[in-house]
């Protein structure tokens, strides 16, 4: 399935550009316009005065109007050289180029974030498209309002807006289309003052040297800690998610229930190919649970020998008369794995548990339980051979 794609491409503007400033003036103005915004900033979020909407909106401009400045000021410098001056400058700004008269720039990262479109006109760059204005107005995909001043105000939450931010990240490259069109992706964070567990959001962009168009977004949770996030592997965008288990839940600083979004990066758009576990084993235990307890039957995915013994453990946790919608073993306690051939072995504790050790069969691509028992081990002897 094709992702769904934006009727409406976001345009450049078409409003006078300004004249190209001096590098080191436009430097100063940067320097600034990014001191009188943290004025109005507690930090995470901007606070609820004109001024500070204003002032914001002033440090993503001049941040653009600096890039556009040091890339005038340097026409024999290689994209390389150019990216690393930019970096080395302000570790709070990257940029990318597009095509051979755009660059791509991302400021603010690390706290409020937005990305732009620099282009060559007449010989000089200038910005041509900023992401809190059309990003903030795109109906097509409602969270990208979050890249605006608007949602990084402190009272954002309290006035129900959908959608609130500030979000910072960083942007990659993605091959061209079928017709040469540039792409990249955005991998972004939604502040958040406590907690393990965040909001993400990636979004995928087409610029075609005249216009840029959204082609893609998704939002989800993640555990800061997770080694993997967003990831190009050459074909697909992959985006590891944290997800809920069942019958089981996992704490904040816990990786939870580990999923891919795979996103195909093709030269006729972009392909939403569904999710992957990266816990198919944990997986198995939760579904067999969670059927046991409705229940359901459980044929295919565990042995009589192990659908005993899990009915043993849910006897020895359930309360009598408790709600099924409410039903949990608690939280995950441990969870490590060990291969013994093509099957595996899982050692499995939640809070009200104790632990066990579950042998899993392979046949092909399927798993089944075939076997579970009370691991030997105890206090921090558990699960002796069995890894993370």
């Amino acid at each position: 399935m094709i992702l769904a794609i934006a009727l409406a491409s976001s345009v450049v503007y078409a409003t006078p550009l300004p004249p190209p400033g001096n590098e080191a003036d436009a430097r100063r103005a940067y320097a600034d316009a990014r001191r009188a915004a943290d004025l109005h900033s507690d930090g995470f979020h901007l606070d609820t005065t004109p001024e500070g909407h204003e002032a914001l909106e002033h440090r993503w401009s001049a941040a653009a109007e600096w890039v556009s400045a040091v890339l005038n000021a340097h026409p024999d410098a290689s994209a390389e050289e150019l990216a690393t001056m930019i970096l080395n400058a302000d570790n709070a700004m990257e940029a990318e180029p597009l095509d051979a008269d755009s660059w791509l720039v991302v400021t603010g990262l690390g706290d409020f974030g937005a990305f732009t479109v620099v282009k060559k006109f007449d010989g000089k760059y200038r910005p041509v498209w900023l992401s809190w204005r059309d990003g903030a107005a795109n109906t097509k995909f409602p969270t990208l309002a979050a890249w605006s001043a608007e949602a990084a105000r402190s009272d954002c939450r309290d006035n129900e807006h959908a959608v609130c931010g500030p979000v910072s990240g960083r942007a990659a490259l993605l091959p061209a289309d079928a017709s040469g069109h540039a792409r990249f992706y955005v991998e972004a964070t939604y502040a958040q003052q406590m907690g393990e567990t965040v909001g993400g959001q990636t979004s995928i962009w087409s610029w075609d040297g005249q216009s840029i168009a959204p082609l893609a977004v998704n939002d989800y949770l993640y555990m800061l800690d997770q080694t993997q996030v967003a990831r190009f592997d050459g074909t697909n965008l992959r985006i590891r998610e944290k997800q809920d288990f069942k019958t089981f839940s996992s704490c904040g600083a816990c990786l939870g229930r580990q999923v891919d979004q795979v996103i195909r990066i093709a030269p006729d758009g972009v392909h939403d190919m569904g999710r992957a576990s990266v816990t198919p084993e944990l997986d198995l235990i939760d579904a067999a649970f969670d059927r046991l307890h409705r229940g359901q039957p459980v044929e295919g995915l565990a042995s009589p020998q192990a659908v005993k013994a899990m009915e043993s453990i849910l006897r020895n946790t359930s309360e009598p008369g408790e709600n099924p919608r409410d039903f949990s073993l608690g939280m995950l306690m441990i969870n490590k794995m060990r291969h013994v051939g093509p099957d595996a072995e899982v050692c499995f504790q939640a809070d009200t548990t104790d632990a066990y050790i579950f042998t899993l069969k392979r046949a092909g691509t399927r798993l089944t339980i075939a076997k579970v028992r009370l691991d030997p081990g105890k206090g921090d002897a558990h699960c002796k051979g069995f890894r993370e």
